[in-house]
């Protein structure tokens, strides 16, 4: 089954630092750079703890996969493709894509996987 609502929040977690990431990284240079970096990380996990705070549902910790081994399937797929890529097109490691490109397989490998989710059932005592 899939969770449009797990995977949508995920997905929105993932753009903005995706963007920022991409965006810092190409146009500022230098120590400004490492510190533009870690205050948009600080303020983006600032806002991941207060809204997870506040839906409790959505927390990482309080799912679970709907089709095991999910994750695992995924990760060996993208370590392939991520050896394979630089292989075909030449001078893949002059382009600044390089940069990103191991981020976007973390970033799809947890995507879909929190697409394929579902609420942990708690047990009462």
């Amino acid at each position: 089954m899939i969770d449009w609502k797990y995977g949508g929040y995920t997905l929105a977690w993932w753009l903005p630092v995706i963007i920022t990431l991409s965006f810092t990284s190409y146009t500022i240079k230098g120590l400004p750079q490492l510190i533009t970096l870690l205050v948009e990380l600080a303020v983006i996990l600032a806002i991941d703890f207060f809204y997870e705070r506040k839906h409790p549902q959505l927390k990482k910790s309080n799912r679970e996969t709907t089709i095991s081994h999910l994750r695992g399937i995924c990760v060996c797929i993208f370590i392939v493709l991520f050896l394979a890529v630089p292989l075909f097109l030449p001078n893949f490691h002059a382009t600044k894509f390089t940069f990103i490109f191991p981020l976007l397989f973390i970033v799809f490998s947890d995507l879909l996987t929190s697409f394929f989710s579902r609420a942990k059932k708690v047990s009462l005592p």
